[in-house]
């Protein structure tokens, strides 16, 4: 049913011809309804001969003169369009797509629709496009393939998502997208293979994630975190780590996907943890040194949105314990 949504008003109508012939006797009879949809093929078919003759679409006040040109005027005439379609311009709108939608058409596409975009509806799209046989598969090349086909398509049809909402929505890169669609590997393939080395880990009391790995186990994409963070029944953030990135304990977020909804208590973790800023200061060391395998300094508790953190306890054992490095890397410093 989707596939019928997509195409112009004028091909859907063919399609019902061509589906009412092959159905035969089997179809159901409405009489009146068959009769007015006949009617609109047989008159987008007369607006495309006229367009054809005068090589743009007509106006009003022309368009029985025309007729008689080409001697259509025995069928046909500029009211009996209008009452087919309400409107003149309704009428080549259909032509090339669709005229406003009716309220049944509305509730179909509606319930067809839904609102929430998913794995398939993100490998349509693209599958769509490969079907073009694209000369360039990039992700601006299906960007512009997309902006085209949402212009021309129907208004009331759901636009094609762009390229970033396909790869945001689906947490793996273009490259990754474009195997999953061509079959090569399954999406679940593509999440092993797209394991970043800077994906969210703890080793800490706190599970602590990122916005990334929250938009996985909702099921939405990234983008849709910062929209959802604006209700009162998502999850506050636990704290925030360097560039102010929030960052949720992560039983928070799978109780928030199995259906619960608010009362939340915000959790007073900042004081709990150093982010890198305050690390870096504390150990006399460049936030970049800090990860750096030969340089003395407290192993990380973890990692979320791409920012490192430490447990305050662990990390003011360590810095007891190394407080002479800590002294002469401050008067190295001082000297400089």
């Amino acid at each position: 049913m989707r596939r019928i949504l997509a195409l112009s008003r004028a091909d859907q109508l063919r399609a019902l011809v061509d589906l009412r012939r092959y159905l035969g006797l089997q179809a159901p009879e409405h009489e009146d309804i068959d009769h007015r949809l006949e009617r609109k093929a047989e008159a987008l078919e007369v607006l495309r001969q006229v367009v054809a003759h005068l090589g743009r679409k007509p106006k009003a006040s022309e368009f029985d003169h025309l007729l008689k040109e080409l001697r259509l005027d025995d069928a046909w005439s500029k009211s009996k369009i209008i009452a087919l379609f309400r409107k003149w311009n309704y009428a080549f709108e259909a032509l090339d797509g669709a005229p406003p939608q009716t309220p049944e058409e509305a509730a179909l596409r509606s319930a067809l629709r839904g609102r929430k975009r998913g794995l398939e509806d993100y490998m349509t799209a693209i599958r769509r496009w490969l079907d073009t046989d694209p000369p360039k598969l990039t992700l601006r090349a299906y960007d512009a393939w997309a902006k085209r086909t949402n212009a021309a398509g129907l208004r009331d049809e759901a636009p094609l998502p762009h390229g970033q909402t396909i790869v945001n929505g689906l947490v793996h890169p273009w490259r990754d997208v474009l195997r999953v669609a061509h079959g090569e590997i399954s999406i679940e393939d593509a999440a092993i293979k797209s394991a970043s080395p800077m994906a969210d880990y703890s080793t800490g009391p706190d599970d602590l994630i990122g916005g990334i790995t929250a938009a996985q186990i909702i099921g939405t994409g990234r983008s849709n975190i910062t929209h959802l963070r604006r209700k009162k029944s998502f999850p506050p953030p636990a704290l925030r780590l360097r560039g102010d990135r929030p960052v949720w304990v992560r039983e928070d977020i799978e109780a928030y996907a199995n259906g619960q909804r608010g009362g939340w208590k915000r959790r007073g973790l900042q004081a709990r943890y150093y982010n890198s800023a305050e690390m870096a200061e504390l150990v006399q060391l460049e936030r970049s040194q800090l990860s750096e395998p030969r340089v003395a300094a407290p192993r990380p508790t973890g990692r979320a949105s791409g920012a490192i953190y430490w447990l305050k306890s662990d990390a003011d054992r360590w810095i007891q314990e190394h407080r002479e490095v800590i002294e002469r890397r401050r008067a190295k410093r001082r000297r400089l």
